[in-house]
């Protein structure tokens, strides 16, 4: 038996080994031993041990034992994980791939009784679907994993390199509503270009929010300064009228869409065409990319990915321009002096066809967000901007995370010059964050693909945070700027309670981003785990000190657990988390590695 790393096992497994305490960890015993195999390095694989999950088989009642061989153990919740899978029935040895291993794991009686047979059945469905999804992905830039897991690359390099998606969930390239030839035009893993579908709509019936100095039209001329069908639109475009940008596969709900065709009937709308500059998807799908235009745009899909339907809410068109204001204020500005490294995308402008009740029609929303990556397609191999999504991810072929792979390459791999990277990490790329929640009160959701990290080389030198709707503000944000903005929070609904607002922030920056680094950087051989979450808890001791509300440290340095996401329980609960009414209800105690 060979074993071998898979992507869509890692990620389902590790969901189900975060959420459900049906497993232990046991040394690795000789069967799985004799089935080592070279890593492509010409390494001998060596296993930290197995994950084994026992029951009680309602037919035979006989023991059964699922086994799950283990690469790389870690204390910060993403292991490295091997397939097949060993089974261990009526004295039987069955040999078990991903989808059979997966199927075992869905029909025990615990995750039953997280779902229902029926949600259990349907989740596998989408389990398929994204393994399918995953290898289809994979083998279709076949010839290009050497560069984008192992030499520089651009912006949107990075942004299309993201095969796995998620690393801790059960289905994180399941798509409903896509084909294949949708997945294969419109997913960033594939690293095609498409162009934009536009609209003309009659003034009544666009919803728009702007920050003030911004005005519609010279937004929309601002993107056709390079678009000459762009600029034909404009030209021809009837008084009364607006252009609104549609992604070409939400075009085709629009066509559908019983409101927008009565609206198409009155002349209150027409499709005009497509434009002619090529875009591309980011790593979210629905945030598009051209290195010629000044922004970028990000899309309500009609398309359920990971879950939730990726409709923008009404609330959330109204954050960026939120968010505006508040970095526009005094009380902000020591922000861009204490953090010259740390850059907000701002998402200054909304829009979207107004619904029969007057409110934008979650279908059509669409944010314009900053592009400062303009012509940075060409990047050399002295500076590059990574999705930390990307940064962190395992090769597909073998395991080996990129940045791990990429410190190799720079000869920087060994013990000393990975802790050094790692402390210069935490303080470049995540210190910014943790100060302005800390100092100002303001809440970033700032998870792996909301992180892109500027390296020269391979040394970090600044770090990006984008996607506005994932913003909040506690207690202490009201105070600094309640003075001038007495309404802040409320069309946005982002005034939070500091504990849920802790738990999240915690959650997004620690558990998802931080932690997943950790955790790369620990699969080295000659690196211990156990110092970089020295690293860790130093950096926090002295930041504390040096900060106005350290409830969020305080948390992280005496928590002995911390928040997760259910990503396992809101797949198997079919929980939109979007439109949930409790978001913390989908959050699940965590270990703290510190105390692990």
């Amino acid at each position: 038996m060979e074993l071998r790393f898979d992507t869509a096992a890692n990620c389902f497994f590790n969901a189900v080994l975060r959420e459900c305490a049906i497993w232990l960890f046991r040394p690795c015993d000789a069967f799985f031993q004799a089935a080592q195999t070279p890593q492509s390095t010409g390494q001998a694989l060596a296993l930290a041990g197995t994950f084994d999950i026992e029951t009680i088989d309602p037919h035979t009642q006989q023991t059964q034992t699922l086994s799950i061989a283990c690469h790389h153990h870690s204390n910060t919740g993403r292991h490295t994980l091997l397939m097949p899978a060993r089974l261990v029935s009526d004295g039987q040895i069955h040999i078990l791939d991903f989808e059979a291993a997966s199927q075992w794991i869905l029909e025990l009686p615990e995750l039953i009784r997280m779902g229902s047979e029926t949600s259990n059945a349907e989740l596998m469905a989408r389990v398929k679907d994204s393994l399918v999804n995953t290898q289809h992905a994979i083998d279709s830039r076949a010839n290009e994993l050497d560069k984008l897991m192992m030499e520089p690359v651009s912006f949107i390099e990075s942004e299309g390199s993201l095969f796995s998606g998620h690393s801790i969930h059960p289905c994180p390239k399941a798509r409903d509503q896509f084909t294949t030839a949708d997945a294969v035009a419109y997913a960033p893993e594939y690293g095609n270009s498409f162009t934009l579908r536009w609209y003309q709509v009659h003034k009544d019936y666009l919803f728009k929010n702007l920050e003030p100095h911004l005005e519609y039209t010279s937004l929309i001329r601002s993107m056709a300064e390079n678009d000459t069908q762009l600029s034909q639109y404009l030209s021809l475009l009837p008084t009364d009228y607006f252009l609104l940008p549609c992604h070409p596969f939400q075009h085709r709900v629009w066509q559908a869409h019983s409101w927008l065709q009565q609206l198409e009937r009155d002349q209150c709308i027409k499709y005009l065409g497509d434009s002619v500059l090529p875009w591309r998807a980011t790593s979210s799908l629905r945030a598009i990319y051209n290195e010629h235009a000044p922004w970028m745009l990000k899309f309500s899909m009609s398309v359920k990915l990971t879950n939730s339907i990726r409709h923008l809410q009404p609330e959330e068109m109204r954050r960026g321009v939120e968010l505006c204001r508040v970095l526009q204020h005094p009380s902000a500005r020591s922000l861009k002096e204490n953090t010259p490294h740390f850059h907000i995308l701002k998402e200054p402008a909304a829009a979207a066809i107004k619904g029969p009740d007057g409110e934008p029609l979650a279908e059509t929303m669409v944010l314009w967000r900053d592009n400062p990556f303009i012509y940075s397609n060409q990047t050399s191999e002295e500076h590059s901007v990574e999705v930390l999504a990307s940064l962190v991810q395992d090769d597909p072929r073998d395991g080996i995370p990129r940045i791990v792979k990429r410190l190799i390459a720079e000869n920087k791999s060994d013990s000393s010059s990975v802790k050094a990277w790692f402390q210069r990490f935490l303080e470049v790329c995540i210190e910014p964050l943790l100060v302005t929640q800390s100092n100002l009160g303001l809440v970033f959701g700032a998870h792996q693909q909301n992180l892109l990290i500027e390296l020269d080389g391979v040394e970090p030198k600044s770090v990006y945070f984008r996607d506005c709707q994932g913003t909040g503000f506690t207690q202490l944000a009201f105070k600094n700027f309640g003075d001038s903005l007495p309404d802040l929070g409320e069309v946005s609904q982002n005034l939070i309670h500091d504990e849920m607002a802790i738990k999240l922030f915690i959650y997004y920056l620690f558990v998802n981003s931080t932690f997943n680094m950790l955790s790369s950087l620990a699969t080295l051989p000659n690196v211990e785990e156990s110092e970089l979450i020295s690293i860790y808890k130093n950096w926090l001791l002295n930041l504390k000190e040096n900060v106005t509300d350290p409830q969020c440290i305080n948390v992280l340095l005496n928590a002995q657990t911390l928040s997760a996401k259910g990503n396992f329980l809101c797949s198997i609960q079919h929980i939109n988390e979007n439109t949930t009414e409790d978001p913390t209800a989908i959050y699940h105690p965590f270990p703290n590695p510190i105390f692990s």
